[in-house]
């Protein structure tokens, strides 16, 4: 009996060992996905850089070439005009010496430098791959009396790399096109197949996606999410840290999405209930945000906003931690700026600022205003009806618009 249960034990603590094995296998597969992702960031980025480089070079090149011909045509045009205009005896003598004259150019010349080589191998074996599983794995001494479990494929990283993929020659009868700071997909809602194309870091890399069931898609500057809303399901894909991963987030009850360009926010109304992923420091994190009785969210640059807009309670977090003295009631348009937004209640004709735009827009007359928008740093509160707006903010990027003549404007 002491050898049965002996034996048990062993088989229950080599259980136990195995699984803590396959998770910590798992840990790292995640971590070397990761890396990969990484490598491909910096190797794509670095490719780029170098073919952005070497376009400006021969460009530059041509206009040295020119520079330097006019340069010698012009001294030796000057040797020309003085020999000419000289009264001495010798000017055939003078006219050849001007012909066969060597003109310095070297100041002309421009010092280009060398391209910096990126070191070590570039990208690295994927994980997963065969060579991959040789060097980490099956090379070890180990592996055959404790061999590895299957390896998980980096699926998700796999669309976070930044090396750009070809735009595609034909859409399945495409229904809706959206797009990310770097790249586009393009879906047919009816059949759920779709193509995206652009900087896989960006969200160029749909492949292999069933997005049967889809009705609303939304991006941040370089995540896309496709949502399900009848199924309560949602994929997201591009980079992890700017919302590309959602596997944790429950998306069924959600009634809405919003996004900014470093994350997301599913609002589910019913339930009172906010979710948020991506960069933390964007709105990522909303774990102290109180969204019960929230009807609206809304999110643009660095902040996000939910409100009700009937009694106009209001909640902000991302770069504005906070505008609870804000009333947000009836609202009807929010523009977002960087650290800050403007509200329009159109049917009373009343502007709300908060954060960076209060500061903008303090003791400004906004009566009759009809629309209001934004850029990443500088407001436009317009006046269709008599052709008239406001701009402010950063000037270099739309806060100044005085000699912009609005009239007949309708969009």
């Amino acid at each position: 009996w002491a050898p049965y249960q002996a034996c048990l034990t062993a088989r229950e603590e080599h259980h136990n060992k195995k699984q803590q094995c396959d998770s910590l296998q798992g840990q790292f597969e995640s971590s070397a996905c990761h890396l990969a992702t990484k490598q491909d960031e910096v190797c794509g980025c670095h490719e780029h850089a170098v073919n952005h480089f070497e376009a400006l070079r021969t460009n530059f090149s041509v206009g040295e070439t020119v520079r330097q011909h006019i340069h010698e045509s012009a001294v030796r045009m000057e040797c020309y005009i003085d020999a000419l205009v000289s009264n001495g005896i010798g000017k055939n003598t003078d006219m050849h010496r001007c012909k066969e004259l060597s003109i310095d150019t070297s100041h002309l010349e421009i010092a280009y430098g060398l391209v910096p080589v990126v070191s070590g191998t570039c990208p690295s074996a994927p994980p997963c791959s065969e060579n991959w599983l040789s060097d980490e794995y099956s090379s070890g001494a180990w592996h055959d009396k404790a061999p590895a479990a299957t390896c998980a494929p980096c699926e998700t990283i796999a669309a976070g790399t930044l090396a750009p993929t070809e735009a595609p020659l034909s859409a399945p009868a495409v229904t809706d096109v959206y797009s990310t700071s770097g790249a586009f997909m393009a879906l047919n809602k009816n059949t759920g197949q779709a193509l995206c194309w652009g900087y896989k870091g960006g969200g160029g890399d749909c492949s292999g996606m069933d997005f049967t069931g889809t009705t609303d898609v939304y991006s941040t500057n370089y995540a896309f999410l496709a949502l399900n809303k009848n199924a309560g399901k949602g994929r997201c894909w591009g980079d992890a840290e700017r919302g590309g991963a959602c596997s944790s987030i429950d998306f069924s009850g959600v009634t809405s999405v919003s996004s900014n360009i470093y994350a997301f926010v599913a609002l589910s109304k019913n339930a009172g209930k906010g979710q948020c992923w991506g960069q933390t420091y964007g709105g990522g994190d909303c774990s102290s945000v109180d969204f019960s009785g929230m009807t609206n969210v809304s999110g643009g640059q660095n902040v996000l906003v939910a409100w009700n807009s009937n009694t106009g309670r209001a909640q902000c977090w991302g770069a504005i931690h906070s505008c609870s003295r804000v009333s947000l009631i009836g609202i009807t348009d929010i523009a977002i700026a960087q650290g800050g937004f403007m509200a329009l209640n159109k049917n009373a004709g009343k502007l709300v600022c908060a954060g960076n735009a209060w500061r903008h827009c303090s003791g400004m007359d906004f009566t009759g205003i009809t629309d209001v928008y934004s850029t990443g740093q500088a407001f436009v509160a317009l006046n269709k009806n008599t052709g008239k707006a406001q701009c402010f903010g950063n000037s270099y990027l739309g806060g100044s618009c005085s000699s912009i003549d609005f009239s007949d404007v309708t969009d």
